[in-house]
């Protein structure tokens, strides 16, 4: 990811997907999934910046708890 550039899911999303049943899930065959990656940096625009940005964004990490030990090596 790039700097400022937040990725990931939250925290009850997280939780979700770490203790449901490991099983097939069939999605909508109209749904589409991508991710788009460059070697260029990407820059918000100045209209971006100040109308789209979620200022508040970093709040649905708040609840995600630490899931390791980094006292014990790999």
């Amino acid at each position: 990811y790039q700097r400022r550039v937040h990725g990931g899911p939250d925290a009850e999303c997280f939780v979700k997907a770490s203790t449901e049943e490991l099983r097939a899930v069939k999605t909508n065959p109209n749904d589409l999934a991508f991710m788009l990656e460059s070697t260029y940096l990407y820059k918000m625009t100045p209209f971006a910046e100040d109308n789209l940005r979620q200022a508040k964004y970093f709040e649905c990490w708040e609840g995600l708890k630490v899931n390791f030990d980094n006292t014990k090596p790999f």
